[in-house]
């Protein structure tokens, strides 16, 4: 149909990479949840980038005849629900055009990568918090999403996105069930205790199928400079986690420092 028709299994564009075998979007390389339906409908307009899917098309691939659904309506719903997860509205609409009445056109450069990594998938928990003051939980908050950002540019290995983590660990869900509900083979999980101005950080890495520790790391550090002290131990874990679970991949790659100030950093992380 179009000039990636024949494609390999793996498609990227601007910051996304699309896994079409294991259906799976990814976005700086934290997964990104996606209905089979929306799925398929990036599928098909990634095999053809700049080219006009019409609706029928649309209707012939995806909604069989003997499918009795109200076409129109859950075209439209399931390419609203693919905008959302590529951006907010007016990026969604930049990458998938609408052609009135004819169809829709992906915009963006799609270009397929010859070599499919088999990805370790991981799902960073949100660390449990003990102290006597609560309202300083937003340490451990800003200390989970540096590891979940970090470990997406870790090459061969997937990261649950946040709000999916969160979900799991607010329904108090086994690790079994994690494992079953986002697919992943392990977890990361710790614990920030605070005594005066010192912090003691336990993390450990957990194997799903046996659910065995496959290493634990403490950290004892001091409580001044929040934001160094998040990114020196987060790079560290990440560190660790990328050497275990891809010993001998290539250009691991990790993000320059953020250029602003930590106290701005602080207010950041308190108001999310």
């Amino acid at each position: 149909m179009g000039s990636l028709s024949q494609v390999q299994p793996i498609l990227r564009f601007e910051q996304f990479e699309v896994d079409l075998e294991a259906e799976e979007l990814h976005r700086d390389g934290v997964l990104v949840r996606l209905q089979r339906q929306p799925f398929r409908i990036l599928s098909l307009l990634l095999r053809n980038p700049g080219k006009t899917v019409t609706r029928e098309e649309f209707r012939q691939e995806l909604w069989p005849k003997d499918t009795f659904v109200d076409f129109d309506h859950s075209l439209n719903t399931a390419i609203n629900t693919l905008r959302k997860r590529l951006g907010h509205s007016a990026k969604g609409l930049h990458l998938i055009e609408t052609l009135p009445r004819r169809g829709y056109r992906f915009a963006a450069p799609v270009k397929a990568v010859e070599t499919l990594h088999s990805r370790i998938k991981i799902v960073v928990l949100p660390f449990d918090y003990w102290s006597s003051s609560p309202d300083e939980e937003y340490f451990t908050a800003g200390l989970t999403e540096e590891i979940i950002s970090q470990l997406g540019r870790c090459n061969c290995i997937s990261v649950i996105a946040r709000t999916s983590s969160m979900q799991c660990k607010s329904r108090q869900m086994s690790l079994s069930q994690i494992g079953q509900e986002l697919g992943v083979g392990y977890i990361l999980d710790g614990s920030v205790r605070r005594d005066e101005q010192t912090l003691r950080i336990s993390v450990q890495l957990i194997r799903v199928d046996d659910q065995t520790p496959v290493w634990t790391e403490i950290y004892d550090r001091e409580l001044t400079g929040i934001l160094s002290l998040q990114m020196d131990v987060a790079w560290d874990l990440v560190d660790k986690v990328c050497k275990t679970l891809a010993p001998n991949m290539d250009g691991m790659t990790f993000s320059d420092p953020p250029n602003f100030e930590s106290a701005a950093h602080e207010a950041y992380i308190r108001g999310h």
